[in-house]
């Protein structure tokens, strides 16, 4: 059984729906684009081959098509390669299980439609004997290690790792913990990363604004990584959502940021984008809007190349 504990992966209606890099969202093992989801199921058990033994089957009812999902492990957590296992049209497709005789059944209906079961067999010359599970990697040991932790120190050095799942699973644990547990630690911090991921937590927890934003503008911006920067950002637009951002502060993080915006980076500018058009910089919508102009012309000239405007319009927090 692999699972993470808190986990949340930015589920919001319509455009409200958090990108795959936020920091405190964990990220799609694969993303299958539109459809309507139904059954899922491994298939350990029945007798097929070692890879369809293992695969994670989903069901499509809209397009009538069962994906399969072979998945690898990728650090703490997996990652997949899919591909379509069958289809038909019409295949209103509404749940699916391994059976005991080897064999894989799936069930179609639903909506007033006429319900049907169907049973998948292997016919090949593959071994078909029951394959053995994976063993766990260190970060998958560790990430398992975190989730049954409540030990401050812990959870605290892993806040760094350069493992997204790990760091996710570390700040998790960080806020089942009472702020009161972790706070001198946090004053005292000054690695970037570890305050990037900790102020996450320390948002969260509605801790001290005074000290959340002393921490975050005490970071050298223009040192960090793109990804690291992006997760700055999300820090910041936690702590001024829940914590709140008066004006005089509104001048700082401007000054701190404006710099550094246009970054070319198309995620990165998302992000800044946002932040500048919340804290009201003079400079954020002409900046904003050049940047979008340069896109389109660029697109016009090259329409393989530029496939999306490079900036999306920004959304309000």
């Amino acid at each position: 059984m692999h699972y993470i504990d808190g986990a949340e992966f930015g589920w919001r209606n319509g455009t409200a729906k958090w990108p795959a890099y936020y920091a405190d969202s964990l990220g799609a093992v694969e993303n299958v684009g539109p459809g309507c989801p139904t059954g899922v199921s491994f298939s350990f058990g029945t007798k097929f081959s070692a890879d369809y033994q293992r695969a994670l089957y989903i069901l499509d009812w809209t397009f009538g098509r069962i994906d399969t999902l072979h998945l690898e492990p990728n650090g703490a957590t997996y990652r997949a390669s899919r591909e379509t296992f069958l289809s038909g049209k019409p295949l209103p497709l509404t749940d699916i299980a391994a059976g005991p005789d080897g064999s894989l059944y799936f069930t179609t209906g639903g909506r007033g439609l006429v319900s049907a079961l169907y049973r998948v067999d292997y016919v090949g010359n593959e071994s078909t004997k029951p394959v053995q599970s994976l063993a766990l990697n260190d970060a998958q040991k560790l990430q398992i290690k975190l989730q049954a932790s409540s030990d401050v120190n812990t959870l605290w050095n892993a806040l760094s790792s350069p493992d997204r799942t790990l760091r996710y699973t570390a700040r998790i644990g960080l806020e089942k913990l009472p702020l009161k547990q972790w706070l001198p630690k946090y004053n005292a911090e000054n690695k970037p990363q570890t305050l990037i991921t900790s102020t996450l937590a320390f948002a969260r927890m509605k801790g001290e604004q005074k000290l959340a934003t002393k921490k975050l503008l005490g970071i050298d911006y223009a040192k960090l990584s793109v990804n690291q920067k992006i997760e700055y950002l999300r820090a910041c637009s936690l702590v001024w959502i829940r914590l709140g951002c008066s004006d005089s502060d509104k001048l700082a993080w401007i000054k701190k940021l404006s710099n550094h915006y246009p970054s070319y980076d198309k995620n990165l500018d998302s992000e800044l984008s946002r932040a500048m058009i919340y804290l009201d910089s003079p400079l954020a919508v002409t900046k904003t809007i050049t940047l979008m102009q340069s896109a389109a012309d660029e697109k016009k000239k090259s329409p393989k190349r530029f496939s999306k405007a490079m900036i999306p319009m920004p959304k309000t927090f």
